[in-house]
């Protein structure tokens, strides 16, 4: 389910040559020749959608590790007075 919902956010150009490359397994000549780009434009967005995915993919672990009600609980000590 993660896998789908960080999919949907990849901008649509980026997520289709994800899918064709990954998924579908298609040689990236292929690929080209179905979005209509040249060969070096595909193997780019190939590149970028694997990058936009992983940091998606991190940001959304992170955010499942957090506890219930957001954000870090830790926190620095608060320190009253004037400074030594």
């Amino acid at each position: 389910r993660r896998v789908q919902t960080v999919l949907g956010g990849l901008p649509a150009k980026y997520r289709l040559v994800l899918v064709l490359r990954d998924v579908e397994e298609l040689p990236c000549l292929e690929i080209a020749r179905i979005v209509g780009c040249t060969h070096t434009t595909a193997r780019w967005r190939l590149h970028r959608a694997r990058q936009m995915f992983k940091e998606s993919w991190e940001r959304s672990l992170h955010r499942a590790r957090l506890p219930a009600g957001g954000g870090d609980r830790r926190s620095r000590p608060v320190v009253s007075g004037s400074p030594s």
